[in-house]
C-alpha cells in the first residue's frame, strides 16, 4: 500500500511497476492491495469502538 499510494513521501506506483519491483505477477500485486485495504477497513470499526470507550 505504501508503494501504491505514495506513502512515506514517495511517488505512487502502478500495479505493474510494483509487480516488477517485487518480482511477482500483477494479479498477485492487485490481490495484496485488495487484502490490505480490506484489513484497514476492518480496523475502522475497531478504532470507533476504542474511541467510544
Amino acid at each position: 500500500l505504501r508503494m501504491r499510494y505514495g506513502m512515506d513521501g514517495e511517488e505512487p506506483m502502478s500495479l505493474t511497476g510494483i509487480a516488477k519491483s517485487l518480482r511477482m505477477s500483477r494479479d498477485r500485486t492487485r490481490r495484496l492491495e485488495r487484502e490490505g485495504l480490506e484489513m484497514l477497513r476492518g480496523l475502522d470499526g475497531q478504532l470507533e469502538a476504542y474511541v467510544a470507550a
